[in-house]
């Protein structure tokens, strides 16, 4: 005989700590599956993923600066005094005619991610190359060449 819902309640109550601990353990297994469905549901929802970002840093601007800082700063500790800024520059302008011409889109990508839990790479010229945002975002900081 199924549970009542008032049963069910019951017993999800009497054994919340079991449940999520079960719970734990199968996000941990099931990683990628997880991974893909959040993939597909925020492509299929991508006006509704930017506006909430969107509302989210204007209801937190104090946050979504510490963000960007942080982001600032980061690439400013990867720039070897030895870059070629007068490149790095000219790929940004590469990705913003890009954008113009084909409208799409382009990003400039760190082929090694500047920051990962295996490797942080470095902000200069020889790091750099030009994607369409779709790419860039796939690839996240999660690939890259001779990856180990």
């Amino acid at each position: 005989m199924p549970y009542t819902p008032e049963q069910a309640k019951a017993y999800r109550e009497a054994n919340k700590e079991r449940r999520a601990d079960y719970h734990r353990q199968w996000r941990a297994r099931n990683k990628e599956t997880l991974f893909a469905q959040k993939k597909a549901w925020r492509d299929a929802n991508k006006e509704h993923v930017t506006a909430k970002i969107k509302a989210w840093s204007e209801k937190n601007p104090s946050k979504w600066r510490e963000y960007t800082s942080a982001r600032k700063a980061l690439q400013l500790r990867a720039t070897p005094a030895w870059a070629n800024l007068e490149a790095v520059a000219e790929v940004y302008t590469q990705a913003a005619f890009l954008t113009d011409v084909l409208g799409e889109p382009h990003h400039v990508d760190h082929i090694v991610p500047l920051c990962s839990k295996l490797v942080c790479g470095l902000h200069n010229q020889f790091n750099l190359q030009v994607l369409p945002a779709k790419e860039n975002q796939e690839k996240s900081n999660r690939f890259w060449p001779d990856m180990p």
